[in-house]
């Protein structure tokens, strides 16, 4: 009986620490989509474009203008947006709309970095046939855009921006308490469980230490110019590390009381 428990609480205990990890690794899934979508989706082939991305991104001007937070807000949007229309969801933008917003909310950032843009220029866009073409355009280009990237590519997208949302989350979350849950009932005491928990949550911290290690080192070296962002990994595992240790200690506290009590009433 015994060793059934034993054997129970170590299978319910890697279950939990693959599902812990899951759990923390959730929270940079749609930025490490955004990387490899970024890779994968050679924007630069549509059309007859000869765009040399590097060469544009180089220039200390379009520097200046793409580390503004406006900018960045901007252009993670179209992100979302393109792997949301990936994920078989609805795409209804408004990308002319977004665009005057972004220019007249930050015309000084603009001008600052040489780019003069006044009032009638914005105007004239407005009511020019660029202006209502803009959305056609994009949608069109979404389509060619899905219709270049390959099955196993759109599958990979698919799978992990799903790993990404707030209801996978949660079914983690309810998976992890089961799996407490269970070990409690296994160790048949009020402080036993805390030896096995502690553990998978060290084990749980070290992976996803690592994991932000590793990512980081693939943004670095395969991707073209997109760094993911991998500080909820760190923050995660490392609070993860610090539970562990705390619930170890705290095992070894309550496991030497009962010991001694134990002793105490051996001698009595």
């Amino acid at each position: 009986m015994k060793a059934l428990r034993i054997t129970g609480i170590v299978l319910i205990s890697i279950f939990m620490v693959i599902v812990t990890c899951l759990f923390t690794y959730s929270f940079a899934f749609k930025e490490m989509v955004k990387g490899v979508a970024t890779d994968i989706i050679d924007f630069s082939s549509i059309g007859n474009s000869e765009l040399n991305m590097s060469s544009v991104t180089d220039d200390p001007k379009v520097k200046e203008i793409m580390e503004n937070k406006d900018v960045q807000d901007f252009i993670n949007k179209y992100i979302d947006t393109t792997l949301e229309g990936f994920s078989g969801k609805d795409v209804d933008v408004d990308l002319s709309g977004d665009l005057i917003e972004l220019i007249e909310n930050n015309k000084e950032v603009f001008n600052e970095a040489g780019i003069e843009i006044s009032e009638d220029d914005i105007n004239e866009f407005k009511n020019s046939d660029d202006y209502n073409e803009l959305n056609k355009q994009y949608s069109e280009l979404f389509d060619e855009v899905r219709e270049d990237t390959s099955n196993s590519e759109m599958g990979f997208i698919r799978t992990f921006s799903f790993m990404g949302t707030n209801s996978f989350r949660i079914v983690c979350l309810v998976l992890i308490f089961v799996s407490v849950l269970l070990i409690g009932l296994l160790s048949w005491s009020l402080y036993k469980w805390l030896l096995p928990i502690g553990i998978d949550s060290l084990i749980s911290g070290v992976l996803t230490l690592s994991g932000g290690v590793l990512i980081s080192m693939f943004s670095t070296a395969v991707l073209k110019g997109y760094t993911i962002k991998t500080i909820s990994l760190f923050a995660t595992g490392g609070a993860l590390l610090i539970v562990g240790i705390i619930m170890i200690i705290l095992y070894v506290i309550f496991n030497k009381k009962g010991k001694k009590n134990e002793v105490s009433k051996v001698s009595e």
